[in-house]
């Protein structure tokens, strides 16, 4: 009769060491994958919001393009900052200090509504000081308490800068066909926005996406 063989206490420890090293990297992985879950969830966000701000300019600018007065065109063009009032697009509001919480700020500042206007009734609010300066706020209704109140949880929150470009495009001139920037505005407008959150935290601790959408005049 043939005996079984059996595990000795070393296999069976080694076994054990493999399995729970095995299973202390599956939950190690736990928390990378939340993470990146809730970058794209953020990442979803600031597209849409860059989508909304984006076309609601362009949309301006195109209701402007066929009104009567050709200067209203001009003037919605001359009140978005270009490249030359930011000398670095990457440096933290250069020349917005009157945006909240200006980096290397340590204080970080709450939503304080009372400087911003809400743009209709989007999740969109301006900045009542700062021009092309746009704070988006997405917040989700919690069960009412009991006192009646409603509590809110913020899904994202982001403060949005905007600034101008020129661009090039196809223009005719002298018997042909040319490219020619144009740097006067006059026909078309490179728009730039760029999305930081958490708007509480300051600049440099925030993720950042930038988005550009190209508008040329209807005649």
């Amino acid at each position: 009769m043939m005996r079984k063989a059996r595990f000795n206490m070393i296999e069976i420890t080694m076994a054990l060491v493999v399995i729970g090293i095995g299973v202390m990297s599956v939950f190690g992985l736990i928390p990378i994958g939340v993470k990146a879950h809730r970058d794209a969830v953020y990442h979803n966000y600031s597209a849409d919001a860059a989508d909304e701000l984006l076309h609601l300019l362009a949309r301006n600018l195109h209701v402007a393009a066929v009104d009567s007065d050709p200067n209203v065109w001009i003037n919605l063009v001359a009140a978005i900052p270009d490249s030359s009032n930011i000398p670095n697009i990457s440096s933290p509001w250069p020349a917005w200090p009157a945006l909240p919480d200006p980096d290397p700020g340590p204080v970080k500042r709450e939503f304080i509504k009372t400087e911003y206007t809400q743009v209709g009734t989007s999740n969109l609010w301006t900045h009542n000081t700062v021009g092309a300066a746009y704070r988006m706020q997405i917040q989700t209704a919690k069960p009412k308490r009991s006192d009646g109140t409603t509590p809110y949880i913020t899904d994202f929150d982001a403060i949005i800068r905007v600034w101008k470009s020129p661009t090039k495009g196809w223009t005719y001139e002298g018997g042909a066909f040319v490219v020619k920037e144009d740097t006067s505005y006059e026909k078309r407008i490179q728009l730039n926005i760029e999305l930081s959150w958490p708007a509480t935290s300051t600049f440099n601790q925030r993720a950042k996406a930038r988005y550009s959408l190209e508008v040329v005049k209807h005649e």
